[in-house]
């Protein structure tokens, strides 16, 4: 259905409800939010019904209740449609200072998908780095007590943390749980590289606040040559 032929629609709703559609079938989204009721909702309902999307509307006034819906679907790709000030405000909500960019220009939100990369159990702690780099990488504390479990069932021969990080088969076990985990995510957002750390990150070490929350230019700082060493690999596999 072409937004433009419906007459009902002003110039401008014909415009936001083509930007929609533009929207959806770019980034392909399994929920759009969107405050534009019914007129834009039928317009692009067509679409919605054949990729089965799911239409939902929103108070623009009530963006609190709004973002709790998006971070209780973490594994979603979701659409958010509003008015000029409504998405500002609600990325705000979503925790706006969190997201960082990458090379090529795309914003990622790692706190969702280091919540995605903690449901495996074979993961304790997660941090996701990849500011002005060309992908998204994982610093990954394993949960040791999981892996010694795994190791003594498969007759692995590893004991220490350090051993367990060092691994190329407990390595490939992370990454198959993270790959898993997140295949939801689009291609940009996926996380192409993981280094695992036998020490856990703590308030004490500076790298959580009070909170347990990440101080993300500390552990930038404190892994800095961890970090560099997963995008130079990287690089020396594309040479």
């Amino acid at each position: 259905m072409d937004a433009s032929a419906d007459p009902e629609l002003s110039d401008a709703g014909k415009a936001r409800a083509q930007l929609l559609i533009k929207k959806a079938g770019k980034y392909r989204p399994k929920e759009i939010y969107s405050t534009d009721f019914k007129r834009t909702r039928d317009t692009v309902k067509p679409i919605a019904d054949k990729r089965r999307v799911q239409i939902q509307v929103y108070d623009p006034r009530d963006q609190k209740a709004l973002a709790a819906k998006i971070l209780a679907s973490p594994n979603k790709r979701i659409l958010v449609s509003g008015h000029s000030n409504t998405v500002p405000a609600l990325a705000n909500l979503l925790g706006k200072k969190e997201l960082f960019k990458t090379s090529g220009g795309k914003y990622i939100a790692p706190s969702k998908i280091e919540q995605m990369i903690r449901a495996s159990k074979f993961v304790n702690q997660a941090v996701l780095v990849g500011d002005g780099r060309k992908f998204p990488a994982a610093l990954i504390v394993p949960n040791f007590e999981m892996l010694e479990s795994y190791a003594t069932h498969k007759n692995l021969p590893i004991k220490t943390p350090g051993e367990f990080c060092r691994d190329r088969k407990i390595v490939d076990l992370i990454e198959r749980q993270v790959a898993k985990l997140t295949q939801e995510l689009s291609q940009y957002e996926k996380v192409k590289r993981i280094a695992l750390l036998e020490n856990e990150m703590t308030v004490e070490g500076g790298e959580l606040t009070p909170t347990l929350k990440v101080r993300r230019k500390i552990v930038d700082q404190k892994y800095k040559s961890v970090i560099d060493k997963l995008y130079d690999d990287a690089e020396k596999e594309i040479r």
